[in-house]
Parts: C-alpha cells; sequence; structure tokens
C-alpha cells in the first residue's frame, strides 16, 4: 500500500513542478511524460487484484470428527 501513495505522492509534486515551467518547453514535455508514464503505473497498481491480509493470529487446528462402527 505503501508504494501506492508514494507514486501519487511523486505524481503530484511533478505536477507542481509543471505549474512552475513554461508549456513550449522541453522541460514540460518531459514532465508530461513522466507524469502520464507514473499515472499509468498507479492505476496498475489500484487495480491491481488484492492480497489477503496475512493474519499473525495463531488459528485453531481444524476440527475433526471420528465416525466409529460397531
Amino acid at each position: 500500500m505503501e508504494r501506492i501513495y508514494d507514486r501519487l505522492e511523486r505524481i503530484l509534486q511533478l505536477w507542481k513542478k509543471l505549474e512552475l515551467t513554461k508549456p513550449n518547453s522541453s522541460e514540460y514535455v518531459e514532465l508530461m511524460n513522466v507524469i502520464r508514464v507514473l499515472s499509468e503505473e498507479y492505476k496498475a497498481l489500484i487495480d491491481a487484484p488484492k492480497k489477503p491480509k496475512e493474519s499473525n493470529q495463531i488459528t485453531d487446528p481444524p476440527k475433526v470428527h471420528f465416525v466409529f462402527n460397531s
């Protein structure tokens, strides 16, 4: 989950930097390309199937039922 937040934070930082960049500059184009790539990576992380959380709790062993035929 931390990777998702880190990626989003980086995208937001780049957007802020983009606001201070001249629109017709090569730096602007490069920033836009990086934002697009990071946004796609972020989307892939968000859309990825969720893994179940591992529990540190000790669970009860499965119950075994014995049937005796007499």
